[in-house]
């Protein structure tokens, strides 16, 4: 489709560019007759052809910034997405720190506590102290940290003990998770 058809796609008439000089004026305003003409008519409608191109060129690139990940993949990104998730979103600290005046204890962050608060009435499998998962917890690797939290199940398939939420976060938050946990050995 060449530009004179442009218009005509999207539902409006053609519009003939070169309907609007005629031989003559076109020799009133280039001097060069009908060779003027044509140059002042593809320069006209190049100006339109080039249009959806730009339009595409803006888009492609807008899209491709917006569907960058929010922290790039390298370690030191990854860490800081994930000290992000644990201390704000997850909020581990709060089972698996130990309390000082009723506050997680940061010198102790993540090391393993008694858990201060107990179910009403008894609940099978409900845990009463929170494991240390500051560098990972004993005996997991990263990739096993990242999978307990995609599927919510250990290494062994079994779930987490109550009160401990059975995560399903998706890989990258996961992979995340575990790189922040897995900085912070001791």
């Amino acid at each position: 489709m060449g530009p004179a058809n442009f218009g005509q796609a999207a539902g409006r008439p053609a519009v003939d560019n070169t309907a609007r000089f005629s031989k003559d004026a076109a020799s009133e305003c280039t001097g060069a007759g009908a060779a003027g003409a044509a140059r002042k008519t593809s320069v006209s409608t190049s100006r339109f052809g080039i249009l959806p191109i730009l339009i595409a060129t803006v888009a492609i690139g807008a899209s491709l910034l917006l569907a960058r990940p929010l922290f790039a993949q390298d370690g030191t990104n990854l860490v800081a997405r994930g000290r992000y998730l644990v201390n704000n979103v997850a909020m581990c600290g709060e089972c698996h720190s130990p309390k000082l005046k009723n506050q997680p204890d940061r010198d102790h962050w993540l090391q393993g506590a008694q858990l201060h608060f107990h179910p009403g009435q008894p609940v099978p499998w409900f845990a009463t102290y929170a494991p240390a998962i500051a560098g990972l917890p004993a005996g997991w690797s990263q990739a096993q940290v990242a999978h307990f939290l995609q599927t919510g199940t250990t290494p062994g398939g079994v779930p987490p003990r109550a009160p401990m939420p059975a995560y399903r976060m998706d890989r990258a938050d996961a992979e995340a998770v575990a790189a922040y946990l897995h900085s912070l050995r001791q």
